[in-house]
C-alpha cells in the first residue's frame, strides 16, 4: 500500500497543493459519506424480505457526554455504521422513565 501511494506521488506535479483540513472534513467527506452510505444499504436491503435485518448498537462516554452508535447487519453487508447520537440527561430520564 504505501509503495502504491509513493508511485502515485511520484506522478504528481510540484505545484500540487494537498487539500486543507477544511476542505477535506467539508462537502468531500460529506460527499464520499453520503455515496457509501447508500451503496451499502442498499445491500443491507437486499434480501430484506427473505432474511431481515439485524439492528443493534453500542455506546460510550466520551467527557461525560453519553454517545450511543447504531449498527445494522444483514447476509448482503455485514456491518453497516447508520447512525451516532450524543444523549443529553434530560433524554436519558425520558428513556428510564418509559
Amino acid at each position: 500500500m504505501f509503495k502504491r501511494f509513493v508511485r502515485c506521488a511520484q506522478n504528481v506535479g510540484s505545484d500540487y497543493s494537498p487539500p486543507l483540513k477544511d476542505e477535506v472534513s467539508g462537502k468531500l467527506l460529506n460527499a464520499t459519506y453520503e455515496s457509501y452510505f447508500e451503496e451499502e444499504m442498499s445491500k443491507v436491503l437486499e434480501d430484506l424480505d427473505e432474511f431481515g435485518i439485524t439492528i443493534y448498537g453500542d455506546g460510550a462516554t466520551i467527557k461525560t457526554t453519553p454517545y450511543i452508535n447504531v449498527l445494522a447487519c444483514s447476509p448482503g453487508e455485514f456491518i453497516l455504521f447508520v447512525s451516532s447520537a450524543h444523549l443529553h440527561c434530560h433524554l436519558l430520564l425520558v428513556m428510564f422513565a418509559i
